[in-house]
C-alpha cells in the first residue's frame, strides 16, 4: 500500500489519508470543496462547491499519478435533491466526456457547512451554515 499526500488538497481533520494505492486502484477520502490555501472562503453554491470538490480530487489523483479520466464509480450523497441540477452540470463541465458508474444517495446532514461531500471516504469539521450537503465516492483506476 501507498499513502498519497499533497499540499494542494485540504488536509486530512482526523486519522485518514488524503487517498491510498492499494493493488492499483487509488481509494481517495472524502473531499469537501474547501481551498487548501484558505480554508476559510467557501463557496455559496452547489456548483462551485462540487467544481472545489474536484479540483481537489484532481490534485491527490494527480499526486497518486492518475487522473480524473480514470474514475471507475462515483456515488454522490445530497442532502438537497434540489441541488442535483447545479451538481449534475458542474459534474459534467469538470468530467467532460469521462461518464463513470455513479448513484445518487439522499442522506442527512454529511458536514456542518457543505453542499456536497466527494466521498472517496470522510470528512473535516467546520462551521455551521444553513444549507444543504451533497457528498461523493468514487473509486479510481490509476491503469486506466
Amino acid at each position: 500500500m501507498q499513502t498519497i499526500s499533497t499540499p494542494n488538497a485540504p488536509a486530512p481533520a482526523g486519522h485518514y489519508s488524503q487517498a491510498i494505492v492499494h493493488q492499483g486502484i487509488v481509494y481517495v477520502a472524502g473531499q469537501l470543496p474547501f481551498d487548501p490555501k484558505d480554508p476559510e472562503a467557501l463557496p455559496d453554491n452547489p456548483g462551485d462547491q462540487t467544481r472545489n470538490v474536484l479540483k481537489n480530487v484532481r490534485a491527490i489523483l494527480e499526486a497518486a499519478n492518475s487522473s480524473l479520466s480514470k474514475t471507475l464509480q462515483m456515488t454522490i450523497y445530497v442532502t438537497d435533491i434540489d441541488h442535483w441540477p447545479a451538481v449534475n452540470a458542474a459534474y459534467a463541465e469538470v468530467m467532460g466526456a469521462h461518464r463513470p458508474a455513479r448513484a445518487v444517495v439522499p442522506v442527512g446532514n454529511l458536514s456542518p457547512v457543505a453542499f456536497w461531500r466527494f466521498k472517496r471516504s470522510l470528512h473535516r469539521k467546520f462551521p455551521r451554515i444553513p444549507e444543504s450537503r451533497i457528498h461523493m465516492q468514487a473509486l479510481i483506476n490509476p491503469a486506466g
